[in-house]
């Protein structure tokens, strides 16, 4: 959250993957972005109710930690914290279109 840039000078494996971007971008650098791009506008911003399944299944490079079997029971602890989704979801949709 620090990060002063956009873009992301690590390097190793996955160079370049930054999960805190779309947070840099759109929420605490949201103004920077609206100016820097004027002819464009945010028409949904949600965080994805996923989370848990996506640590549960060992994210992109690492092992399942718990059966698929688990699979309805994550579901519905994902269901009673969607209050506070937006303090843990790792994943964002955002969908910007030009403005007329």
């Amino acid at each position: 959250m620090d990060q002063k840039e956009w873009a992301n000078e690590s390097l190793g494996f996955m160079n370049g993957a930054n999960q805190a971007l779309s947070y840099i971008v759109f929420q605490r650098d949201k103004k920077k972005w609206e100016s820097m791009y004027p002819n464009l506008e945010i028409v949904l911003q949600k965080p994805l109710n996923n989370y848990l399944q996506y640590l549960f299944a060992g994210g992109l490079n690492f092992r399942q930690l718990l059966p698929s079997f688990f699979s309805p029971i994550i579901k519905f602890f994902e269901f009673i914290f969607i209050p506070i989704r937006s303090i843990f979801a790792l994943h964002h949709i955002i969908v910007i279109r030009k403005k007329k």
